[in-house]
């Protein structure tokens, strides 16, 4: 009997463990994207025109992205960072 216990205990014990991982999943990708720009809107839709994450209001105080654009947004983010790295290289070949 113990077993059947023993085999369960990777995957979240109830629905709601499940629930919170993926609510961090989400709130870890929202502050990642807080922390490298502030969110752009147009101030009527809750859509950063930058990285096209959702946002808290249409105001755009903080980036709060669905739960399918958590990939997404983290791809977005490692691009980024690709791209500066290429342009701090480039820029010290030239230098």
């Amino acid at each position: 009997m113990s077993g059947t216990t023993s085999s369960t205990t990777s995957a979240p014990a109830t629905e709601a463990e499940g629930r919170d991982l993926v609510a961090a999943e989400i709130a870890d990708a929202g502050a990642r994207l807080d922390a490298h720009h502030a969110p752009e809107t147009n101030g009527r839709m809750a859509i950063c025109r930058r990285c096209g994450s959702r946002t808290d209001t249409p105001v755009g105080l903080h980036h709060v992205p669905d739960v399918r654009q958590v990939a997404r947004s983290s791809e977005w983010l490692d691009a980024q960072v690709r791209a500066s790295r290429i342009g701090h290289a480039r820029g010290s070949l030239g230098t």
